[in-house]
């Protein structure tokens, strides 16, 4: 935050209800494309999505610069879709050395690669069984 801000490229945009701030995003702007990297909102003001109001005053602001040609929302988080975005897939190459140790991370690399959708399949239902916590406490 604190390089990006030396020459413009990190903002963070606050929503307002009178004297209240009940919506935040922060933002890195980098070589034409603004980065959401988090938004937030009082769930208090829940029913009138602040969140989306912000969302929206976003976009308009994006199109008022001429040096934002994109906004990358970072996830593909659900509520991400209502806003019906280009999205493009995004693919990870790794290289292995054939060597013991590269064999080893290449084999650790293929289980993570094949264990985690059947993770993401399984964890909302042991949240619902209480096996594992909806969320971690922050200390």
């Amino acid at each position: 935050m604190e390089s990006y801000s030396e020459f413009g490229g990190c903002e963070i945009h606050i929503m307002w209800h009178y004297d209240k701030p009940i919506a935040c995003e922060f933002s890195l702007i980098t070589d034409g494309t603004l980065y959401t990297l988090k938004i937030g909102y009082d769930e208090r003001y829940a029913s009138c999505s602040p969140g989306h109001l912000l969302r929206e005053y976003l976009m308009k602001y994006c199109e008022r610069r001429s040096d934002i040609r994109f906004n990358n929302l970072i996830t593909d988080a659900l509520w991400h879709s209502q806003w019906k975005p280009k999205a493009y897939n995004l693919f990870h190459y790794y290289f292995c050395k054939p060597t013991v140790r590269g064999w080893l991370a290449y084999v650790y690399q293929s289980t993570v690669l094949q264990i985690h959708p059947l993770w993401l399949k399984l964890k909302p239902k042991l949240r619902n069984w209480n096996i594992i916590p909806d969320r971690f406490a922050r200390t």
